[in-house]
């Protein structure tokens, strides 16, 4: 397509033409994600004793099952948010620890007779007994004495055995180290970089087969790690991630389909962090955007009644990504076509 370019300079080179669209322009930041199943937990002893067996390394451990055993007795994952602090038995203070164990035996299958009201009763005392049996514990009682379970909100996975079988323990000493279920993905970034997120940002994950996933911050840490955490990227994001030294701020992604990454046990990612988004924004090829000698932008607008075949219109640029440009101007909509080089 000919003409002299008007104010703008000619054409030089092929071209051909593009229409004006109407479409969401993002802007991202590039980062290097660890892919895998986040921080870990310390799990404790909670009485001492001679670690007699450890559940395996990347087992799924649910309500009723056995994290460990001390001298041959099983400590128990429950659900719960209060933390085991004490012996629950007959005669107890009434607490919300003794309504999660109430809550548990009801769904393990232990709960008749048993209302879950904190209040531990003789029903209580009889549910216990009858559940301890079914684990096999040589002292079955109707207690639950301290070390006898763990509570925790939900399933918990083995990450780590820090008390090797046959290990003598004190109270409060590591036994194993766990993590959530499901699997997320880990950055590590800059006090600046840390600074461009927030948690309910969306993401965009590259996953270690070139597959995508979406999913969202969750956790933003407030805090520098002790851990290097992962690279950041080269992109928008800008910065090494904490190379050279540079405190690091661990942000959490979890993914909007967990079971897009069952197929991966870990590994290196590509993660877009979605800094803004225009939504609804007129755009046009960046490529198409011609630079004025007198400042400004303008694009070339098909015009079959002008010699050169094309109308020189001012611009103004808003966003700009993914190769697209935000613009408006005189006769500038969707549908109109300009000219681009080939």
């Amino acid at each position: 397509m000919g003409g002299d370019g008007g104010e703008g300079g000619g054409t030089a080179g092929a071209t051909t033409t593009a229409p004006i669209e109407v479409r969401d322009l993002v802007v991202t930041d590039e980062y290097e994600g660890e892919l895998g199943f986040g921080e870990t937990d310390a799990v404790m002893a909670g009485r001492s004793g001679v670690v007699t067996g450890v559940t395996p390394v990347g087992t799924t451990v649910g309500q009723g099952d056995v994290l460990f055993h001390l001298d041959l007795q099983p400590t128990v994952l429950l659900h719960g948010d209060v933390p085991a602090f004490r012996d629950l038995s007959v005669g107890a203070d009434a607490g919300a620890d003794i309504t999660q164990l109430e809550q548990a035996l009801v769904d393990l299958g232990f709960g008749d007779g048993v209302t879950v009201d904190g209040e531990f009763t003789e029903a209580t005392a009889d549910a216990v007994e009858a559940w301890e049996e079914a684990l096999g514990r040589s002292d079955s009682d109707g207690v639950v004495t301290l070390g006898d379970v763990v509570f925790a909100p939900g399933a918990l996975r083995v990450a780590e055995v820090t008390a090797d079988t046959g290990t003598q323990v004190q109270s409060g000493a590591d036994v194993v180290q766990v993590t959530a279920t499901t699997e997320v993905v880990t950055l590590g970034l800059t006090v600046d970089q840390v600074a461009n997120v927030e948690a309910g940002t969306p993401v965009t994950v590259a996953l270690p087969d070139d597959s995508e996933a979406t999913g969202k911050i969750v956790d933003v840490a407030t805090e520098p790690s002790t851990d290097s955490g992962s690279d950041g990227g080269d992109g928008g994001g800008g910065g090494d991630g904490g190379d050279g030294g540079e405190e690091t701020y661990l942000v959490t992604v979890a993914l909007d389909n967990a079971a897009a990454a069952d197929a991966f046990e870990s590994g290196t990612v590509a993660v877009s962090v979605e800094r803004s988004r225009t939504e609804d924004a007129t755009a046009v090829p960046v490529i198409a955007l011609l630079a004025l000698r007198e400042g400004g932008y303008a694009v070339q607008v098909v015009d079959d009644t002008q010699p050169g075949g094309y109308t020189l219109v001012p611009v103004e640029v808003g966003t700009i990504a993914d190769e697209w440009a935000q613009v408006s101007g005189d006769g500038i909509e969707a549908g109109v076509e300009v000219v681009v080089p080939e």
